[in-house]
């Protein structure tokens, strides 16, 4: 959902919640797809071997949970952000997965917030 890459702090921040209270498996699915060469660990970012991988994998997402991925991501990310400056290093990653997402966006707000974060990402 994130992209041909993903910088460890970004995956750190994703798998949190489904690995909380169990750090040591945090990374064990990635480092397995590592050693098995699915994708390189470039750090501070993995980086998928081949764009056919990352196609493979985008695709064992069902196609009608894509969108929800994808606005669980790019809120997750936002909300991270302590400072208008954390932000701004993260504002193509951020509008990208709202953007991908916004067919799950049920507020008038999150719309308007949107087209702030595309203005301000132009």
């Amino acid at each position: 959902c994130i992209g041909s890459q993903c910088d460890i702090t970004i995956l750190h921040l994703i798998c949190r919640d489904d690995f909380a209270g169990r750090e040591s498996d945090e990374f064990s699915n990635v480092d397995t797809a590592v050693d098995e060469g699915l994708i390189k660990k470039n750090v501070p970012k993995y980086v998928f071997a081949h764009d056919q991988i990352e196609s493979a994998a985008y695709s064992l997402i069902p196609e009608e949970q894509r969108a929800s991925w994808h606005f669980w991501i790019g809120k997750k990310i936002l909300s991270s952000c302590d400072s208008e400056e954390e932000i701004e290093r993260s504002i193509f990653l951020i509008a990208d997965q709202l953007n991908r997402g916004k067919l799950s966006m049920k507020e008038e707000a999150e719309r308007i917030s949107l087209t702030e974060l595309n203005y301000r990402a132009a």
